[in-house]
């Protein structure tokens, strides 16, 4: 679809430029309508939900999640988020290239087995895939989104207590609070009864919300740009695991630690003088990884007892503790 229209534009284009040498009006050329627009974002979407649709139903997890563990997952991602970007309304526009360019890189780079997974992590909790994601919902139906669209996997409980706070000050000179409530979530899951002899799929997920208050004298703050939420281990079977199973996508750590830190949820741009907003935050392998059978209530025990949770900025810990 969208290179026939390509084609006849550029047809049309060369059909206005002779006749316009003959001296005949040259025609005008009709810019594509939001509806149209509309029409053909959603119909490149369902193709590709067909094409991938009985390789999704033999996975299990998230619809993205299945194909992230296909043998060609990068390679067929890389096509469908290409195409998708191609037609994306302007409204949507930068966050469909953003996700396209990240799939795109990761099969330039050879992204492949675990390392796919370690992709999809990050990509799930993207600010850009999950507007992406709402966005075909919205427009297409809710069962076009390659995320679902169904309730978060965990649910943060109510604050009862502070489970982490400090202060931090960025490279601009903005002063901030940051608060993580507590408790902080926590579900492991693992199966067994559907992996091999000695096998089972586990993943996990910690939970939270917090404040950010804006401490900077008579100036309103921006909102700190890819702020994470970070929980994270000194080493031990966490550590083992994750570097052997997917990957350490934490930053600001010593020699030998790991974590996983996912973008947190802040609807608001900018913080007002003397106030402040809220977040929502999640971290963990949302995408099952296998492990040893016997090692299975090990890591459920060293999961749920990170080290340390913090907000990161880029490489900076917003709130200090016992590894950053």
């Amino acid at each position: 679809m969208i290179r026939h229209s390509l084609a006849g534009a550029a047809m049309a284009a060369s059909l206005a430029a002779s006749l316009a040498g003959c001296g005949t009006p040259a025609p005008s050329i009709t810019a594509t309508s939001p509806a149209d627009q509309a029409t053909d974002f959603c119909g490149t979407v369902g193709k590709h939900r067909d094409r991938y649709l009985e390789t999704m139903n033999q996975r299990t997890g998230s619809d993205l999640a299945k194909l992230v563990t296909t043998i060609s997952a990068v390679g067929d991602l890389k096509l469908m988020w290409t195409d998708i970007a191609a037609v994306a309304p302007p409204e949507i526009k930068s966050d469909a290239d953003a996700t396209r360019d990240a799939w795109s890189n990761a099969e330039s780079a050879g992204v492949s087995g675990n390392k796919i997974e370690a992709v999809g992590n990050a990509l799930l909790n993207s600010g850009s895939i999950t507007r992406v994601n709402a966005y075909i919902a919205a427009q297409c139906g809710a069962e076009y989104a390659p995320l679902g669209v169904q309730p978060p996997a965990t649910t943060a409980p109510a604050a009862t207590s502070v489970a982490a706070e400090g202060e931090w000050t960025d490279r601009s000179g903005y002063r901030y609070r940051i608060v993580i409530n507590g408790p902080v979530d926590y579900k492991f899951t693992s199966d067994i009864k559907n992996s091999p002899p000695g096998e089972a799929v586990i993943s996990f997920m910690h939970s939270t919300t917090g404040t950010i208050y804006n401490l900077t004298p008579g100036r309103n703050a921006p909102v700190p740009k890819d702020l994470n939420f970070m929980t994270a281990w000194k080493g031990g079977i966490a550590c083992d695991t994750l570097f052997e199973k997917s990957a350490d996508n934490s930053s600001g750590l010593p020699n030998g630690a790991c974590g996983r830190a996912f973008q947190v949820g802040v609807e608001a741009k900018q913080i007002p003088e003397g106030g402040s907003v809220t977040y929502r935050a999640a971290s963990g392998l949302n995408l099952p990884v296998p492990v040893a059978e016997s090692a299975v209530e090990q890591l459920r025990a060293a999961y749920g007892a990170p080290d340390q949770i913090t907000l990161v900025a880029g490489s900076s810990c917003t709130v200090k503790g016992a590894l950053c």
